[in-house]
């Protein structure tokens, strides 16, 4: 008997704990420039206008705006310390560095064909990390926020321009008159965002940001966002436990899985009419191979075409006058590079031409002498 009734307790407990996790979400608060949105565009005009009103307003050459965010965390705030700004020069700072050309927020403008909806955000084929916040902000579990250095007229541009509803952030903490102006380089800046049994979730592109935020009696947890394969959409997943902190996504590692897959599915039928028709080339072209290969990938296709059973030249194929194979391998992803080149100099082949974008190979096969 008292076990069942210890087992009940436990059981109100548990739903008791569930119903305040509902009601009390966790708090993630994205940082705008340079994490919300990724485009040179917007970041470069705002530093110019930066430099040019610094030194309109103060005679600070463009190093010297630059020290003051490096030292202070931002430019205003840097300003702020060594100047001793009043409110209304701040908001003059404002007002002046921000206003910038409605055209400047074309690149965030997304797909044509996507545009969000009322109960499920994104519709497909919307970007990835546009579903998955319209996704969290539709969930009870997370309350999402935007925390920014820039006035709250530059973010609201910015979110309206990405095609995100307002209403899919809770509130957007800005520097302010309400707030004293206060920017991130200052942990009280974290205030104005919602208490809640769990500490909340900053993310951000400023590493000494983030340092300044871990000090806030809500002991926050930080997740920073600079540069891939950190990208905004894997601080979601980190932050809504989804993946693995320790986990990274390799490039090599994963085409290698694809590749087993592709070479399962390929269809023979297509590949044996390619491999009869290269078999068969006329004069001068049956003899010198040139293949140029998009996305080459770990060189999938070129393994394929060079096995010693399925491949097109004479060791697989006696009835080949292949003597020579010219292959011109294009990858975007740099980091695959080394692999490339470590495997295909393991296959035989030689650097003609290693000058990018274009990465160039040739082997030299040992011709077959005819048949008597």
């Amino acid at each position: 008997m008292l076990s069942f009734t210890l087992l009940f307790l436990l059981l109100i407990f548990h739903t008791l704990d569930a119903v305040h996790a509902r009601s009390s979400p966790t708090v993630i608060s994205i940082d705008c420039d340079n994490t919300l949105y990724r485009t040179p565009l917007i970041e470069k005009e705002i530093v110019n206008r930066l430099h040019k009103y610094a030194f309109k307003q103060f005679n600070l050459s463009p190093k010297d705006a630059d020290e003051l965010h490096h030292t202070y965390g931002s430019t205003i705030h840097g300003l702020t310390k060594t100047l001793s700004l009043t409110p209304s020069q701040l908001e003059h700072f404002y007002s002046q560095v921000y206003a910038l050309p409605p055209s400047t927020y074309s690149d965030l403008l997304p797909p044509a064909s996507t545009t969000f909806t009322s109960s499920t955000g994104y519709s497909s084929p919307a970007p990835p990390t546009l579903r998955l916040l319209s996704a969290l902000a539709s969930s009870p579990l997370y309350s999402l926020h935007i925390s920014s250095n820039s006035p709250l007229s530059h973010v609201s541009k910015v979110v309206s321009n990405l095609g995100i509803p307002s209403s899919s952030f809770n509130s957007i903490v800005t520097p302010s008159p309400t707030n004293g102006f206060l920017t991130k380089s200052s942990p009280s800046f974290y205030d104005a965002l919602p208490s809640s049994p769990t500490p909340p979730i900053l993310i951000d592109d400023n590493e000494s940001i983030l340092e300044i935020a871990s000090s806030h009696p809500s002991s926050p947890r930080t997740i920073l966002v600079n540069s891939p394969p950190d990208t905004l959409h894997r601080a979601l997943l980190l932050a809504t436990s989804s993946i693995d902190a320790s986990f990274k996504f390799d490039p090599s590692n994963y085409l290698k899985s694809k590749n087993v897959i592709d070479e399962a599915a390929i269809d023979l039928t297509t590949y044996n009419e390619l491999r009869s028709s290269l078999l068969s080339l006329p004069p001068p072209f049956n003899t010198h191979l040139k293949v140029v290969d998009l996305g080459c990938g770990l060189l999938h296709m070129l393994r394929r075409l060079t096995d010693s059973s399925m491949g097109v030249l004479p060791q697989a194929s006696p009835s080949s006058s292949i003597q020579s194979l010219e292959y011109h391998a294009f990858e975007t992803n740099p980091t695959l590079l080394p692999e490339i080149l470590s495997s295909l100099s393991s296959m035989g082949f030689t650097t003609v031409s290693s000058s990018p974008p274009y990465t160039f190979f040739k082997e030299v096969t040992t011709p077959v002498p005819p048949k008597p």
